[in-house]
């Protein structure tokens, strides 16, 4: 007999096993994705947003790197906006609550 987990809907980690052919309609609390219904997101999508959150992020901080090279003298601007960038996944909501951080030009 093959089985699988029915996740609740609106309680976190909540889930029951039912047989694979079961009619899930009876247990209409549950559904078969496991979402993180604080978000809405399931591990899947939110792995994804961090994944592109953080090429974004990565991009940035390539587009800056000229910037920051002896000769050019960074500004303390520039210096605060690359922490803020490196700084970012350790937001706590990250990466459903990205900080924000105005781009420089």
């Amino acid at each position: 007999m093959t089985e699988k987990l029915l996740w609740h809907k609106t309680e976190r980690g909540v889930s029951i096993v039912v047989n694979e052919d079961a009619d899930i309609t009876q247990w209409s609390d549950y559904e078969e994705e496991k979402k993180d219904h604080h978000t809405g997101y399931t591990d899947e999508e939110i792995a994804e947003m961090d994944k592109n959150f953080r090429k974004l992020r990565d991009e940035e901080l390539a587009r800056t790197d000229h910037m920051m090279l002896p000769d050019r003298n960074p500004t303390q601007e520039l210096l605060d906006y690359r922490q803020a960038l490196r700084d970012a996944p350790a937001h706590p909501g990250w990466p459903l609550e990205v900080p924000s951080i105005t781009k420089l030009p």
